[in-house]
């Protein structure tokens, strides 16, 4: 079976070839693709295998030495985890995966010179100058309270950033692209892309704690428990706001760490001490203002707090 990538291109400088496997997401990398295709074999659906195991099991996908890897293959590893990952059938390991290619693209933006952000900023259309149209930055911010807009400078449509916010954009735009891109339909797919799909399948973590959903939680709370028990990812605004809730509801810290454990990026070294920090500075619940203007209200309840639904008990 063909998996549509062509390798082998005495046109394209090295350099491109370079480009292409760091960010094969790309337009350049997928019109170097067009053209042929590729033979699947065993060696490059295990790499491909290797670089699914990587993002879905362990949360990171390896980074790439031009001198040292074969950089055709590293492309071809790309479009082959992406068939494993379509074969899964979570949407838990589309969301990891589609993360962990985007902070590793993000880390190679971080440490090479301004050609490639360039390039890639040109890609996504996000960029003129260090200044992104604002209805680009509207789809591709980051939900986190430092990029909201209002903290942002705005002037003749366009919103400026350092090229570090530039970065964390291109970084969310990645991860939007690949996971809106997932799964892919495949006619007939290969047994060896299905044998490989099975095997991370087996070794995906079970969620240790059962989410109950209660008519007794705010709608708003009740729709983020949910997006968790379905494996996908919450925004730092919406997790702050759930590990407030379930700490005044009387939640143990350690069973609020168990339950972000069904979150793509989860990691229980980070959220533990991230809830710990909650729950050490006695934070205030966020009012139903504030939680609305993060985007997370899903339903006008005529209250103020998310604790005084239906009588929630405040714990502490």
């Amino acid at each position: 079976m063909k998996v549509g990538y062509i390798f082998v291109s005495p046109q394209n400088h090295f350099m491109d070839l370079s480009f292409n496997a760091r960010y094969p997401f790309s337009k350049s990398a997928r019109e170097y693709a067009e053209n042929a295709g590729l033979e699947l074999d065993f060696g490059l659906v295990e790499k491909g295998k290797r670089r699914a195991e990587d993002a879905v099991l362990r949360k990171r996908i390896p980074s790439i030495a031009d001198s040292s890897f074969d950089l055709e293959s590293e492309i071809a590893s790309y479009a082959i985890a992406r068939m494993i990952v379509s074969q899964i059938g979570m949407g838990q390991a589309i969301e990891s995966y589609a993360i962990a290619e985007a902070k590793r693209a993000s880390s190679y933006l971080k440490s090479e010179g301004d050609e490639s952000l360039k390039a890639l900023a040109k890609d996504f259309g996000v960029d003129s100058e260090n200044a992104i149209p604002v209805l680009k930055y509207l789809s591709y911010s980051p939900r986190e309270s430092p990029y909201k807009l209002v903290n942002m400078k705005l002037a003749d449509g366009k919103v400026s950033v350092s090229k570090g916010q530039l970065i964390r954009v291109l970084e969310e735009a990645i991860r939007l692209r690949i996971s809106g891109s997932l799964p892919l339909k495949i006619e007939r797919v290969p047994p060896e892309i299905k044998k490989a799909a099975e095997d991370i399948r087996s070794q995906m973590p079970k969620p240790e704690v059962k989410i109950v959903v209660s008519g007794d939680r705010p709608p708003c709370v009740q729709h983020l428990l949910e997006k968790l028990a379905r494996g996908e990812n919450l925004p730092h605004a919406a997790r702050w706001t759930l590990t407030i809730y379930l700490l005044k509801a009387g939640m143990k810290e350690g069973e609020i760490v168990k339950l972000f454990s069904t979150s793509p990026d989860y990691s229980e070294s980070i959220t533990r001490y991230q809830v710990g920090y909650i729950l050490k500075k006695g934070y205030s619940m966020p009012s139903c203002r504030l939680i609305d203007s993060h985007g997370l209200c899903v339903y006008k309840c005529g209250i103020r707090s998310p604790l005084s639904y239906r009588g929630t008990k405040t714990g502490r």
